[in-house]
């Protein structure tokens, strides 16, 4: 431990920052009038305007925004470094999670709490870690930067089409406010933000996953299923649906071809189109040991079939290797970060740092 406190040891900065909160649904709860699914968004801009698009970023998992804002050793994460290109930076707490208060009694159930052993898994797994060489640090309890991984996790919630459009509620909430965005969403923060991607394609510039919760119609266990393919909840569809069932899939891999376990599921020819999604470009970016590059490839793959403009990006193409699921944490981040900037540069000119 070091003997300076934090304050003392990170540079001073200067930009312009603030919270607030979107409120949940508002539904009648054994007699009383509640809120369900409220979110709170932290925000942090240049301190001189600039031209650039603003970022919302949405975690993943049992997470929260705090993933964003600094990796377990203290070096500034995406969000800050993202204001200090010029970017206006919005950090959303999905409902449920981190600041956005979550209630079983509106929810529903959860999964176990988030220990240790989950953890290991998602982020160093045995089956890599001999080559996820960036994430340095020690994956027993005691360890300063996993301790605080698991301490900024919770329990998902068994009712993921819930949980899904709720968390679109609030991204398309966020997205009416601040007008057009870039969006970052990392693993299960991808659902939500592909449904507010639908909801208004002429606000989002450009969509981003980090290993979103891939493939499409992904069997989630207790959880669910991904039954609209990238999400649990209703998407737009061409010719319209009006009920997942009505969507015709065949599975083209069984998912033990598979590293993570996951089948290759497509829509059965011809296949309906994203409508609303083929308007906005989509880029899935993978990295080299968390075993979830099938996963994406798969998951782009269903995005094209239904008319989506969408591409997999592999990290370690560019030259960040040994990256794993945690990749905006990892002491690749910056490296990581530079990626993703240029992919977007190169589809929205002057737009991005």
């Amino acid at each position: 431990m070091s003997a300076r406190p934090p304050h003392e040891l990170t540079d001073a900065r200067t930009s312009r920052r603030g919270f607030f909160w979107i409120p949940g649904e508002v539904i009648e709860f054994e007699g009383q009038i509640v809120q369900r699914g409220p979110a709170f968004v932290s925000w942090e801009a240049p301190a001189e305007p600039t031209a650039l698009l603003p970022v919302i970023l949405v975690h993943g998992g049992g997470g929260q925004g705090t993933e964003w804002m600094q990796t377990p050793d203290g070096r500034p994460g995406w969000a800050p470094l993202l204001v200090d290109l010029g970017h206006p930076v919005y950090v959303i707490d999905r409902p449920g999670y981190g600041r956005s208060p979550g209630d079983p009694n509106l929810t529903g159930p959860t999964t176990p709490p988030f220990g240790y052993g989950a953890a290991r898994w998602l982020f160093a797994d045995d089956a890599t870690y001999d080559r996820h060489d960036a994430w340095p640090w020690s994956r027993e309890p005691g360890n300063a930067e996993f301790d605080s991984v698991i301490a900024a996790s919770a329990p998902l919630n068994l009712d993921t089409a819930l949980m899904n459009r709720l968390d679109g509620d609030r991204i398309t909430d966020l997205l009416d406010r601040i007008g057009r965005s870039i969006i970052i969403a990392a693993s299960a923060g991808g659902p939500g933000s592909y449904i507010a991607t639908d909801r208004r394609p002429e606000l989002v510039a450009a969509f981003v996953g980090i290993e979103t919760l891939a493939p499409a119609f992904k069997d989630l266990g207790p959880r669910g299923r991904l039954d609209w393919g990238v999400a649990a909840a209703p998407m737009a569809y061409d010719p319209p649906v009006s009920d997942w069932t009505q969507l015709q899939v065949e599975e083209l891999a069984p998912a033990d071809a598979n590293p993570a376990g996951n089948a290759f599921v497509l829509q059965v020819e011809p296949a309906r189109r994203l409508v609303n999604l083929a308007r906005v470009p989509v880029g899935i970016f993978s990295t080299d040991t968390s075993q979830r590059h099938l996963d994406d490839e798969y998951a782009v793959a269903f995005l094209r079939q239904a008319g989506v403009d969408a591409e997999q990006i592999r990290f370690a193409d560019h030259g960040v290797t040994g990256s794993g699921h945690g990749v905006m944490v990892e002491t690749t981040n910056v490296p990581a970060l530079r990626v993703v900037l240029d992919w977007l540069g190169a589809r929205l000119p002057g737009e991005v740092g």
